[in-house]
C-alpha cells in the first residue's frame, strides 16, 4: 500500500512538472518578442469636377505709352481721358454688369543717388465684373463699346480679361462635404493597402485637412468672353493621414 501511494505522488509530480514544461514553453519560449508599432503620416489628395455658374473678370486700364512716358500731361489730355470716363461710367450704369469706373492719375519716378526723376504717368482704374449665361450677351456688347472708347481716345487700353469661374459659399460648402467623403474614402482604402502590405493592423489615428479646403486649382475657363459651358473646374482638398500599424 506504502508503495502504491508513494507511486500514485510520483506520478502527480511528473504530471505537475511536465504540464509545468508545457506551460513554461508556450509562454516563455516560443513567445514572439513584441515589436514597436509602425507609425507614419502621408499627404492625401483628393480632387472635384465642378461646374460654376456665375462668373467673375477684372478689365484693367492702362495709359498708352505716347502718355504714359510723357513728364506732365496737358489740360486737354487730361481732359480727353476725364470724357471718356464719363462715357464709361455712363455705360456701367447701363449695363448693370461691372462695379467700378473711377480712376486717377499718378506720376512715377525712378531714384538715381537719393534724387526722384519723373518717369511719366499711369492710371488706376479697375472694373470688377460678373457674368452669367443671362448677361453673357451684354458683357460682350459691354467689352465692344469699352474698347471703341479706348480707340477714340488714344488715351489708354484695356485689357480684354478671361472669365474666372465664382462659386458661391452653399457651392463651396457643398465641395467641401463631397470632397471631406472622398477623403476618408481615400484614406480608408490606403489604411486596408497597409495593414495587407506590411500584414499588420492598421489604424488611422487622425485625418488632418488644411485651412484652404476646396481651392480651385485649374479651371479651363480661359477664353476671352465666352462662358466655358462644357469646361469644368478642378476643386482640390489635402489632408495629413497619420496612420499607426501593430
Amino acid at each position: 500500500m506504502l508503495n502504491y501511494i508513494k507511486g500514485l505522488g510520483i506520478g502527480i509530480l511528473c504530471l505537475f512538472l511536465f504540464v509545468l514544461g508545457v506551460i513554461f514553453n508556450v509562454e516563455f519560449l516560443n513567445k514572439k518578442p513584441k515589436t514597436s508599432p509602425l507609425s507614419f503620416e502621408r499627404n492625401v489628395n483628393v480632387e472635384l469636377n465642378a461646374s460654376a455658374n456665375n462668373f467673375h473678370s477684372q478689365i484693367v486700364f492702362w495709359l498708352n505709352k505716347n502718355l504714359s512716358t510723357k513728364y506732365e500731361l496737358s489740360e486737354n489730355e487730361k481732359e480727353n481721358i476725364e470724357n471718356s470716363f464719363r462715357q464709361i461710367n455712363q455705360l456701367i450704369r447701363e449695363k448693370n454688369i461691372c462695379k467700378g469706373g473711377s480712376y486717377s492719375l499718378e506720376p512715377t519716378f525712378s531714384y538715381k543717388d537719393g534724387v526722384k526723376i519723373p518717369n511719366g504717368y499711369k492710371i488706376n482704374a479697375i472694373l470688377e465684373c460678373n457674368v452669367n449665361e443671362n448677361t453673357l450677351n451684354s458683357y460682350h456688347d459691354l467689352l465692344q463699346r469699352l474698347d471703341k472708347i479706348a480707340k477714340q481716345s488714344s488715351s489708354f487700353s484695356i485689357s480684354i480679361p478671361a472669365l474666372k469661374p465664382q462659386f458661391t459659399k452653399e457651392e463651396l460648402n457643398l465641395a467641401n462635404e463631397k470632397l471631406y467623403d472622398k477623403l476618408i474614402e481615400k484614406s480608408l482604402n490606403l489604411n486596408d493597402y497597409y495593414s495587407l502590405k506590411f500584414n499588420k493592423k492598421c489604424e488611422i489615428k487622425s485625418i488632418v485637412s488644411h485651412e484652404n479646403n476646396a481651392y480651385m486649382l485649374r479651371s479651363a475657363a480661359n477664353s476671352d468672353y465666352y462662358l466655358p459651358n462644357n469646361e469644368k473646374s478642378i476643386l482640390q482638398m489635402n489632408a495629413n493621414v497619420m496612420f499607426v500599424c501593430n
